[in-house]
């Protein structure tokens, strides 16, 4: 039952069959996007199950779908210029952080070198990638600079990726050299910095006291701090920084689900007049905490017989889009599933389809599932996360019509986190009782000369009125036999049978008469002795 298949396309593929079971899916003439659809993401896998039924056996496929990317975006800067300013001042190897060039593509397709044009300048770029994932790019000083004798340096920046062929795209670097005091600010943790923090932190906690110094006198001493220019828009309203202290706090809540590393610059730089400055890397990383419930979502499916839509598209559905998924969140109350089973399925016959997650990693992120409310059901274990609800006894829609079951999710946290969820089995009804007179035998009285049309019994207390057709004289029939049969509209349909036994009562429809002596005229006549 645990079947996996991985296939693996290029991005642009525009026809993919995927042949499970003897079925097939098309992606169609759309194509596939592996920008649209994954981003940055190293790895893009569309992930399925597909259900199969055979007259009573199922049969559960998870298929991974993995989009390999082609080269088919060039590097791309944010601006043909880029004006860049260096102290006269600074060492060789200072880095100037340097705009980096935005490649679609991933892997070897994405960006792989960012060069200067010149062979012979005092300056290179080095690309880096970032503990978070993210590229950067520097501009680094390779030996010192004399403002005196060339203030300005016009530069070519050439930015090429991997692809083969390569694709490269190139702009125009301005650099200007700054006049500068004698000393720049340092930080006494160095180039970079490591901090760990727990995801439930309260805001204001202290990360870090960064605490620059500048042995400058007056304002070339005067050290301020602020973010650097790479850092991104989600760390700033995360964290925040004192400017005149260097203090790093804790601005707003974080969550390790979300992102567990930020990579933050900060720049320290003096008051004097052509300021210098430091950077330092602050690499905060998050511990996580128990802080997510599990996720339980229920795919109803119907059992072979059931009038319910094909299972490969309820599968399908259940994992592509919400309309066939009656999923919660971590503690969120949501309205029971229903699934409608008929009441002559087979044991082991397919239910439902649960899938469960948490957001939380390790030991907080493994959940166990259960099944409680009747043992004519139970949960069946299919893949990591997944079950199969199965019917694990006969049914009878005429003894229990409803089953109210419950569905437990709890993670292995300490303490552990729990989601319940309400699960409704409809049983759907066959034909399996045929119809049943109150009596096997009704026996009826009648009176004769009876008008045509009346009534004369009923056979069971909804249907069944038995009517004369004619006026039945005692003379002539006393009694009848006769054979009822009540037939249901099920298919095939059933019968019952029942006999009545009608008895025919005479009525005084004539007066009496003298049969001796002989009337004449209505009068007789009699000898006395």
């Amino acid at each position: 039952m645990n079947v996996q298949r991985v296939l693996k396309v290029p991005g642009r593929f525009r026809l993919i069959k995927l042949a499970v079971l003897g079925r097939q899916a098309d992606v169609g003439d759309a194509g596939l996007d592996r920008e649209r659809l994954c981003g940055q993401a190293p790895q893009c896998v569309l992930a399925f199950d597909v259900v199969s039924f055979s007259q009573e056996q199922f049969r559960l496929v998870h298929v991974e779908v993995e989009v390999r990317d082609i080269n088919d975006h060039a590097p791309r800067f944010p601006r043909a210029q880029i004006p860049v300013e260096v102290s006269e001042g600074a060492a060789v190897g200072t880095r100037i952080p340097l705009e980096v060039p935005v490649d679609e593509d991933v892997g070897a397709n994405g960006l792989q070198s960012v060069r200067l044009a010149e062979p012979h300048s005092p300056f290179r770029v080095e690309l880096q990638t970032r503990a978070d994932g993210a590229q950067c790019a520097d501009l680094v000083l390779l030996q010192e600079l004399d403002r005196e004798s060339q203030a300005t340096y016009s530069l070519g920046l050439v930015a090429q990726d991997g692809g083969r062929p390569p694709r490269s795209a190139t702009a125009a670097l301005s650099v200007r050299v700054l006049d500068a005091n004698d000393h720049s600010p340092a930080f006494p943790q160095g180039a970079v910095a490591e901090v760990e923090l727990a995801e439930d932190a309260p805001v204001g906690s202290l990360l870090l006291d960064l605490d620059a110094a500048d042995p400058d006198e007056g304002p070339n001493g005067d050290v301020v701090f602020a973010f650097g220019a790479r850092t991104p828009p989600e760390a700033r309203r995360l964290f925040r920084l004192d400017p005149r202290s260097g203090r790093l706090t804790l601005a707003g809540p974080v969550d390790y689900e979300r992102q567990d590393t930020y990579e933050l610059d900060v720049r320290a730089q003096d008051r004097g007049p052509g300021p210098r400055a430091a950077t330092c890397k602050v690499i905060v990383r998050l511990r996580d905490v128990n802080d997510n419930a599990p996720d339980i979502s229920i795919t109803p499916l119907a059992a072979p017989g059931a009038p319910a839509a094909s299972p490969f598209a309820a599968a399908a559905a259940a994992l592509g889009g919400a309309e066939a998924t009656s999923s919660t969140g971590p503690g969120t109350p949501e309205a029971s599933a229903v699934s409608l089973v008929p009441e002559g399925a087979a044991r082991e016959s397919l239910v439902a389809l649960v899938s469960t997650s948490d957001r939380d990693s390790g030991a907080n992120g493994q959940v166990r599932c259960a099944l409680y409310g009747h043992e004519h059901f139970r949960l069946q274990p299919a893949y990591a996360g997944s079950y199969l609800v199965v019917t694990a006894a006969s049914l009878d829609r005429e003894r229990i019509s409803e089953y109210n079951l419950t569905l437990v999710a709890e993670d292995r946290g300490a303490p552990p986190l729990r989601t319940v969820r309400p699960y409704t089995v409809r049983v759907g009804d066959e034909n399996d009782n045929a119809p049943l007179f109150t009596r096997p035998v009704y026996e009826v009285s009648v009176r004769e000369n009876n008008p045509p049309g009346a009534y004369l019994a009923t056979g069971d207390p909804v249907t069944g009125r038995l009517s004369a057709r004619r006026s039945f004289n005692l003379e002539e029939l006393a009694s009848l036999q006769l054979g009822l049969e009540a037939l249901d509209g099920g298919s095939p349909p059933l019968r019952g049978r029942a006999t009545a036994g009608l008895q025919m009562q005479g009525q005084d429809e004539r007066a009496p008469w003298l049969v001796t002596p002989r009337l004449v005229d209505g009068s007789a006549l009699l000898p006395l002795p």
